[in-house]
Order: structure tokens, then C-alpha cells, then sequence
């Protein structure tokens, strides 16, 4: 039997059972010693062309949160609604590559990350899925509550 996939709690074998909408209904919660069901959202943030990062499944609470602690650290010129997610263009170019580095795009993306993470939001997984020259990342975020 393959095992991939399952958890492990004291050596014994558990395995959760996951519901449409995201909810657990027992599995890990109750293999824990805790009865209570969480649920799982998943959002994505991409850093697009050479100024844009879009926030897919982010809440309006969330994306204005973003806005202001974003922009205190680099000027958004501009945002949309881009194919149902949030966009925001930045002034300048924070995703180009700079010879001598570009410290402000650090600490951007710094900022995105505390940001996230103050919002409970999680950095799964980042990948670079784009052949364009000017598609740099995604990233997968989870984030978990009790319900």
C-alpha cells in the first residue's frame, strides 16, 4: 500500500477526509487529539512583467491591507481587476534585474511576505511557471482557520 500522502501521528497511520468547500471532516483534527474541523483556503500572488503583481483569491479586507503596507515601502502607480484577481502596478520597475542588485525589490518583497504572513497566509510553494522573458514567479500560499 502506498503511504505518499498520509500522515503519521505516534507511528500510527491517519488519513483525513477532505469535503468540497475545503472542510476536514476529522483525520489529522482528531489524530491530534483535537475534534474540531479547519478549513483551507488557497490564494496565489504572481509577479508579472517587470511591474505588476497579481493576488488571486485574496479577500478586499486582505487586498487593502496589502495596499497600504505595499506602498509604504514602493509606490503603486495603478490597480484593476484583472481576470477576477487584484493587480497592482508599481512605479519604476521593482522586478528588473539591476547589475548592482536592487535592494528596495528586496525589501518589497519582504514587506509582501510579512504582509502575507501577518494575514495568515503561508508560503507554500514558489515556482517560476512562465516562458515569457518578463513572467517571473507564483507562489502558493494556504491558509488555515478553525471554523
Amino acid at each position: 500500500m502506498n503511504d505518499k500522502g498520509k500522515l503519521f501521528v505516534d507511528g500510527r497511520l491517519h488519513t483525513a477526509a477532505v469535503i468540497p468547500g475545503g472542510h476536514n471532516v476529522g483525520g489529522v483534527a482528531s489524530a491530534l487529539g483535537n475534534s474540531s474541523p479547519f478549513q483551507t483556503r488557497l490564494a496565489c500572488v504572481s509577479l508579472n512583467m517587470t511591474d505588476r503583481t497579481l493576488f488571486i483569491s485574496f479577500s478586499a479586507e486582505e487586498i487593502k491591507t496589502l495596499r497600504v503596507r505595499l506602498s509604504s515601502t514602493w509606490r503603486i502607480q495603478g490597480e484593476r481587476k484583472y481576470g477576477g484577481a487584484d493587480e497592482f502596478n508599481f512605479r519604476e520597475y521593482p522586478w528588473v534585474a539591476r547589475h548592482n542588485g536592487n535592494d528596495q525589490s528586496r525589501r518589497l518583497v519582504k514587506k509582501l511576505l510579512e504582509t502575507l504572513y501577518d494575514l495568515g497566509w503561508v508560503l507554500q510553494a514558489a515556482i517560476d511557471i512562465s516562458k515569457k522573458h518578463v513572467g517571473k514567479a507564483l507562489s502558493g500560499l494556504p491558509k488555515f482557520r478553525p471554523l
